[in-house]
């Protein structure tokens, strides 16, 4: 995450525009400014390439604290343009983690696992593409071989100090198909993610953050700008109690806006009968 004047910025690589970015920019809000940054399709080597070659054009200037890295998906891809063997596919973490070391040697970095896939959804879409594979010809892709590179990422992680920490993405994921969710309501094609993949996957990277770098927890981290209610409400005792609240670090946002979700689901239970 980047920030903006008197914020601190963060930069993600491989999301979408309702994934776990867009999650992490709301969580940030008016406290750093989060800069997307992914490509899609990529494999370990392209990125690499890409962040030697011109990564930062357009980001902004500022001092990251966060980097979130998820890459790997189409390391394991059986197809000759994607697929990067696992020993390099480990090498190439190394470089890129290397890279964003030596560049933001104080930002902290979460490396995120590839995800499970579901193998017929994958096949059925590619026959949309007229992409078909012969008769008794592997799977272009296969959960058996993403969970090999979700462990060789995990295991990466384990290299360095805490200025690394991994999330794992295929378990959950997993989890949740195994527990009933249907492929249909967690991807869109069988790899990518529609809503209620990007909700799981947001809890375990937000999760990651509230446990092991409990620093850059949004609340109570300090506002990059002014309360509304500094300006043009002198003399006023409810904007001064506001202020004193804020200031005192005693008035919890996040928490206030729970409450006031759980006060609307009680209220829609309700009216429906639930």
């Amino acid at each position: 995450m980047v920030n903006s004047p008197g914020a601190s910025p963060g930069i993600a690589l491989g999301s979408q525009a309702n994934g776990y970015v867009a999650t992490l920019a709301e969580m940030y809000c008016g406290k750093m400014d989060v800069v997307n940054r992914g490509f899609g399709g990529y494999n370990t080597r392209q990125l690499l390439k890409k962040l030697r070659d011109d990564f930062y054009n357009g980001v902004p200037e500022g001092e990251v604290r966060l980097i979130t890295i998820n890459i790997g998906t189409n390391d394991s891809a059986n197809t000759e343009l994607a697929h990067v063997p696992l020993d390099k596919y480990k090498q190439n973490l190394r470089d890129i983690i290397a890279f964003f070391r030596s560049a933001h040697p104080d930002a902290k970095l979460i490396l995120l696992t590839p995800s499970t896939c579901d193998i017929e959804m994958w096949d059925h879409f590619m026959s949309l593409l007229q992409v078909r594979r012969g008769p008794g010809a592997a799977p272009e892709r296969d959960p058996s071989t993403l969970r090999v590179y979700a462990d060789a990422c995990l295991e990466i992680v384990g290299e360095y100090d805490n200025t690394v920490v991994g999330v794992d993405l295929w378990s959950p994921i997993d989890q949740a198909l195994s527990e009933g969710l249907l492929p249909e309501e967690i991807f869109t094609d069988g790899v990518h993610f529609r809503r209620e993949g990007y909700e799981i996957i947001s809890e375990a990277v937000t999760s990651c953050i509230r446990t092991n770098i409990p620093a850059l927890e949004p609340f109570p981290m300090p506002d990059a700008f002014t309360w509304n209610v500094t300006y043009d409400n002198e003399g006023s005792p409810a904007c001064a109690a506001i202020l004193k609240k804020v200031k005192e670090k005693t008035l919890d946002i996040p928490a206030l806006l729970e409450a006031q979700r759980q006060q609307n689901l009680a209220r829609i239970n309700a009216v429906r009968g639930g």
